[in-house]
């Protein structure tokens, strides 16, 4: 049986992402964390800054994963 698929130990690799696809910089992405720490904006009008002065072509989702990569989506802590 060829399981393997050309690997030498025959294990499966992870299969999630190595490198995340995101459209906000590392900066970009800071400022969006400074403005949800200091302003304690809910999602919803934290994309409407983000996409007004930050990134235009952000999608709703992007500050969302934003906030959780960065521990800061619970607005209650």
């Amino acid at each position: 049986m060829r399981k393997s698929h050309g690997r030498a130990n025959g294990v499966d690799r992870s299969q999630c992402p190595h490198r995340l696809q995101t459209t906000l910089s590392e900066a970009q992405e800071a400022i969006v964390v400074a403005l949800r720490r200091t302003l304690l904006l809910p999602l919803d009008d934290l994309f409407v800054v983000t996409r007004e002065f930050v990134h235009p072509a952000v999608s709703r989702s992007g500050p969302d994963r934003c906030q959780r990569r960065h521990g800061v989506s619970d607005l209650k802590a």
